[in-house]
């Protein structure tokens, strides 16, 4: 920002003036070109922050789809550090275990031979010899 002029001993009003507006204009398309540099480099920043936004959230649901966590259930697990989110998976993966665990099928417990003993403790031959042959009959 070099600006010529002659030197003088004195200067007019009028000329004093004249030097001033060279400064202030030189001085606003300096201020006006910073200031579009910093809109254009604010610009950038929106850019990459969305974009960093955008791969936590994928990076997030991957892990939750590698684990088996539905989108219903996302919210509960979500963390910012993916370290905790998986330790948070890992913690419902073992609820819904053992509530799996808890309603997986239990066989009933054969009633023929529940009938057969009770039959033999009541002294009932002919009940308990046909409990046996309907076991084998089947």
């Amino acid at each position: 920002m070099e600006f010529e002029f002659k030197e003088k001993e004195t200067y007019t009003l009028e000329e004093v003036q004249a030097i001033v507006e060279g400064f202030k204009t030189a001085v606003e398309e300096t201020i006006k070109s910073k200031d579009e540099t910093i809109v254009e480099l604010n610009e950038k920043i929106e850019g990459v922050e969305e974009l960093t936004q955008s791969n936590q959230e994928l990076s997030q649901k991957n892990l939750a789809l590698k684990n088996g966590i539905g989108e219903d259930v996302l919210e509960f697990v979500v963390d910012e550090d993916l370290e905790k989110m998986q330790e948070k998976i890992d913690k419902f993966k073992e609820l819904t275990k053992e509530k799996e665990i808890d309603e997986s099928f239990k066989p009933a417990p054969k009633r023929n031979d529940d009938q057969y003993e009770k039959a033999i403790k009541d002294g009932d031959i002919e009940g308990s010899l046909k409990y046996k042959f309907q076991k084998l009959f089947q």
